[in-house]
C-alpha cells in the first residue's frame, strides 16, 4: 500500500461529543484567534487563522514571498466578493499559475465562519495586503515575542514562525481539543492543513479527511 492510500485508510478524525464538535471547535477558535491577530497586528497569525475559515493556499495569503509564477499576493489576485447572499474569496490568478502557461481561470470560494463574522474576514484580508502589514518589523521565531503579543511582518523563506512560533501558537489556541485521532499524521496543525480541513468541510458534517483530499473540493470558476 502506498503512502497516500494509507493515509485514506486511517483519516484524521474530529471529535462527535455531545458538549463537543471538532470541527465547530476549530471554526471557533480560528475567529477568536483571528481578531487576536488583528488587535496586535501579527501577520502570520492571521494567515494560520485564515487558512481554517476559508480554502486557500498558504501562499496566497503571504505578500512577502514571490510565488512560482513570479507574481506576489495582493488585491490583484484576491479580494472579497460582498454581494447578496455570496461571501467568498475570489481567486483572480491562481497560486498554480506558471508563466508561459495557458492562463488558468478565476473561482470563488466560500467562507466557513458565522455571518456575523464576514466583516472580521474581509478586514483580515485587507490588513494582509495592506501597506502597514508590510512596514511591520521582521517576522520573528521566538515564542516570547508571541507570548507578549508583539507585532510580527510576513513570514520569510527562511519559515522562522513556522518553525519555531507554530507549533507554541496551536498549543495557545487550544486546537488539539478538537482531535478524535491523528492516525498517520505526524505534522498536527500546520497552515497545509487548514486548506484540507476547509475543503473537506462542505463534503461531510464531520471532517474525517487527509491532505490528499483537498485538491478541487471548493473550486468554482467564477
Amino acid at each position: 500500500m502506498n503512502r497516500a492510500n494509507a493515509k485514506i485508510q486511517k483519516p484524521i478524525t474530529f471529535k462527535q461529543n455531545f458538549d463537543l464538535n471538532g470541527a465547530d471547535h476549530v471554526i471557533s477558535q480560528s475567529t477568536k484567534w483571528l481578531r487576536h491577530g488583528l488587535e496586535f497586528k501579527m501577520v502570520p497569525l492571521v494567515e494560520f487563522c485564515l487558512t481554517y475559515l476559508v480554502c486557500v493556499r498558504p501562499m496566497d495569503l503571504n505578500t512577502i514571498v514571490q510565488r512560482q509564477d513570479g507574481v506576489v499576493a495582493g488585491p490583484s489576485t484576491h479580494a472579497i466578493l460582498n454581494r447578496d447572499d455570496c461571501f467568498a474569496l475570489a481567486v483572480k490568478i491562481s497560486s498554480k499559475q506558471r508563466k508561459h502557461q495557458r492562463e488558468k481561470p478565476a473561482y470563488m470560494t466560500p467562507f466557513i465562519c458565522k455571518p456575523e463574522d464576514y466583516p472580521l474576514m474581509q478586514r483580515a484580508l485587507e490588513f494582509l495586503y495592506s501597506d502597514e502589514a508590510k512596514t511591520l518589523p521582521k517576522c520573528y521565531g521566538s515564542k516570547k515575542s508571541f507570548d507578549r503579543n508583539l507585532p510580527c511582518g510576513a513570514e520569510t523563506s527562511n519559515r522562522e514562525w513556522s518553525e519555531r512560533v507554530q507549533s507554541h501558537m496551536v498549543q495557545k489556541m487550544e486546537l488539539e481539543e478538537a482531535i478524535e485521532t491523528w492516525n498517520d499524521n505526524k505534522r498536527g496543525f500546520t497552515k497545509q492543513l487548514g486548506r484540507s480541513f476547509v475543503a473537506r468541510s462542505f463534503a461531510a458534517p464531520a471532517p474525517r479527511f487527509t491532505t490528499e483530499q483537498s485538491s478541487g473540493v471548493h473550486e468554482r470558476n467564477s
